[in-house]
């Protein structure tokens, strides 16, 4: 406990600290960025103490490590990382919180505290740190100009077995601002086809439990709120679509009169920052494993 005290008091007073979510604004401190750093323009640009459409986060207490009660979290940001090797164990050592490892493609979700954002990119094997950036909502393309008629316009395409194509044994993902699961439209015979749903806006939320199998597994999520098909169908599900965007866009695409009627339905109201979208597509896809459908996941933001 000494050792964890003394440590806390030398560390502590370097750490620029988080006051909260603070988007637009320029960082404590400034550090000089060299023409050959991997970090991208945004970091670069937020380091040398230009204003930035960054959020700055708390950094959350790394897995298997104490912080001691009273003390500050440090300032952070949520970043992707590209790298040629699995850098995890290399992130928590500069007391970065790893989040989610595309192991196919080498990318990295991570929040990382402001002072270590230089170190992390100097790993080895790390290409590319790239800020994570807010998204807006879009919905240009519905079903006529996606050239796809509903039950109103027209029969729908024709599989090879000669059945309509209305998404059975499948599943329909929408990252988006939520959903309003109360709907019929989202329902069969008053039962929810909704078959998971992540709530990454959820401030006091538990997190996800871990999914998935094989190369296709995620850890737990540590942020948001994960929903049960018993608490959606009980309407206990604090989520809350109060926007409206993603019951639209989620209508379009699995509603009754969507395109694919018959699918399962799997939510994430995002957060609308692009880290937490391949947090949203890594879960989804171990969802669609654990229940052993193809699934399409459709994001009508950029």
């Amino acid at each position: 406990s000494r050792l964890a005290f003394a440590t806390l008091i030398a560390v502590g007073p370097t750490l620029p600290v988080w006051q909260g979510g603070v988007a637009e604004a320029a960082p404590r401190f400034q550090t000089v960025a060299t023409t050959e750093t991997r970090l991208d323009p945004h970091l670069q640009a937020y380091l040398a103490g230009s204003p930035s459409r960054m959020t700055v986060v708390p950094v959350r207490p790394v897995n298997g490590t104490v912080r001691a009660r009273g003390v500050a979290q440090p300032a952070g940001v949520n970043v992707l990382i590209e790298a040629t090797r699995d850098i995890r164990a290399d992130l928590r050592t500069l007391g970065a919180n790893a989040r989610t490892r595309a192991s196919r493609s080498g990318i990295y979700t991570a929040t990382v505290p402001l002072n270590a954002l230089q170190a992390v990119a100097n790993l080895a094997g790390v290409i590319k740190v790239t800020a994570s950036m807010p998204t807006a909502p879009t919905l240009d393309k519905s079903l006529a100009a996606a050239k796809v008629t509903d039950g109103e316009q027209g029969p729908r395409p024709v599989v090879t077995s000669g059945t309509e194509a209305v998404g059975s044994e499948t599943l329909v993902a929408i990252v988006d601002t939520g959903i309003d699961y109360t709907h019929a439209d989202f329902k069969d015979g008053g039962t929810t086809r909704i078959v998971a749903l992540w709530d990454q806006t959820a401030l006091s939320g538990a997190g996800t439990l871990a999914a998935g199998q094989g190369s296709r597994a995620v850890d737990a999520f540590d942020y948001g709120t994960e929903c049960t098909v018993s608490q959606i169908n009980s309407s206990t599900c604090s989520q809350r679509d109060t926007d409206g965007h993603g019951t639209h866009v989620a209508s379009i695409a699995a509603g009754t009169n969507g395109v694919a009627p018959n699918a399962g339905i799997i939510v994430v109201k995002y957060d609308f920052t692009t880290a937490s979208a391949i947090d949203a597509w890594a879960w989804v896809i171990a969802k669609a494993s654990d229940l052993g459908k193809p699934v399409v996941i459709n994001n009508s933001w950029g």
